[in-house]
């Protein structure tokens, strides 16, 4: 697994929240213990823990931006169809410079826009930012196995793969009752509640976008599901399986199998 942390300001980023935002990045790092990165904008900053899996390189870590530098992504997951997609992209002209499935989400989202999570298979928690519109895209799997949260104002926009690592900001940290009641009767909070009134956990299978508007406020202009793209009507559950397997046995590290 990998870590994720964004911090979107409505005012230029000053020096105690860049330090805050880089004390958030340390309590990522047990998620992600091969690389820690971050990158500055004015309003943003974008901060990643990757655990290597595929493309081990230096040049795979991220945040990760393309050719033009324009659109940058934060990954947490793995996408097991990567190389079919990756196909495809080349087809229309597409230049890698890795071998990671990263950089197949990037330019996939490049292409389809968010057409392109239905066309995922396998389970992800991302973030985009668009440098020449302003604006941030989270979205997560529609499973919801990698998880993703997030707090939000107009002034201030929050996102990381763990609730402690919201909680270290300058934010409201208020206990929302009824989550504890949820959590009393069922064991777990429901989403999008989390433990806390003003932190979000994104659902499953669905992305938020959110813009820096000209006049210093940040505005919610997506939220919504993705639709999941399926070719086979009549699908033969063996064959599933076996295909299942293979795609998780893609890899550039030694990979372990258990039963569960």
């Amino acid at each position: 697994m990998c870590g994720i942390v964004a911090t979107f300001n409505s005012n230029i980023l000053n020096h105690k929240e860049i330090s805050e935002c880089k004390n958030m990045l340390k309590t990522l790092e047990k998620r992600g213990p091969d690389a820690t990165n971050f990158t500055l904008h004015d309003h943003l900053f974008l901060g990643h823990t990757r655990l290597s899996i595929i493309d081990t390189r230096v040049i795979s870590n991220q945040p990760f931006s393309d050719y033009e530098e324009n659109l940058s992504i934060l990954f947490n997951g793995e996408i097991y169809n990567y190389e079919f997609l990756k196909e495809d992209l080349l087809k229309k002209g597409y230049k890698f410079k890795t071998t990671s499935d990263t950089e197949v989400v990037l330019n996939l989202y490049k292409e389809y826009s968010t057409k392109a999570f239905g066309l995922l298979r396998g389970m992800f928690s991302i973030l985009f930012f668009d440098k020449l519109k302003n604006e941030i895209l989270i979205v997560r799997d529609s499973v919801g196995i990698k998880p993703l949260y997030y707090y939000f104002n107009k002034k201030k926009l929050l996102v990381s793969s763990q609730v402690k690592t919201l909680i270290i900001a300058d934010i409201e940290k208020e206990i929302d009752f009824e989550s504890k009641i949820d959590f009393y009767l069922m064991g777990y909070i429901v989403e999008p509640k989390t433990i806390f009134k003003n932190i979000k956990s994104l659902k499953s299978g669905s992305y938020m976008k959110f813009k820096l508007n000209k006049n210093d406020s940040i505005e919610l202009l997506e939220n919504k599901k993705f639709d999941i793209l399926l070719n086979e009507k009549n699908i033969d559950l063996s064959k599933a399986i076996e295909e299942s397997i293979g795609y998780h046995l893609v890899s550039d590290v030694e990979v372990g199998l258990f039963l569960s």
